[in-house]
């Protein structure tokens, strides 16, 4: 499977073909789970260029929590992280309308009001939500995850 059957599958066929993939890593997916990368994998396809790729970079929406985090970004969360998401959990407990622009703005309002540079604000947000400082955008994600999910993984963190 290259990278252009992946831009051109929907997602239910995708689905299928990364089930024995996360089935390799002890993971079977949920029906929630199921249903987060059916609207997130849209996203991690534009970036993926085989299926295994494309595997890794989905495992934030079947992986149980707590995330199992690196060195670096057990880190970032240890040095003024926490507090940062402290401050962007009550940003987001307000959130009405949960929508990708919506979010968008709520994060660079954020960032804009508190003074710290995006990155201090990104990263720690990412790890919270993927268990990594990289990935796909912010708001997609947290848009995908809901409302629920997302203010619990930053909680799960803290």
């Amino acid at each position: 499977v290259n990278a252009q059957y992946l831009k051109e599958s929907i997602a239910e066929d995708l689905i299928e073909h990364l089930r024995p993939l996360y089935a390799e890593k002890g993971i079977e997916l949920s029906s929630q789970s199921e249903a987060w990368l059916k609207a997130g994998l849209y996203d991690l396809t534009a970036r993926a260029k085989t299926l295994h790729d494309l595997a890794d970079a989905s495992l934030f929406y079947v992986n149980p929590l707590p995330f199992v985090l690196s060195e670096k970004s057990q880190a970032a969360l240890d040095d003024g992280g926490r507090d940062v998401l402290v401050n962007v959990l009550e940003a987001l407990s307000h959130v009405k309308d949960w929508d990708s622009n919506t979010l968008h703005d709520v994060i660079n309002n954020f960032v804009e009001e508190s003074g710290l540079k995006f990155k201090l604000v990104g990263m720690p947000l990412r790890i919270a939500l993927m268990g990594a400082p990289g990935g796909p955008g912010l708001a997609e994600v947290m848009s995908v995850l809901g409302s629920e999910e997302t203010l619990r993984r930053i909680n799960s963190v803290l």
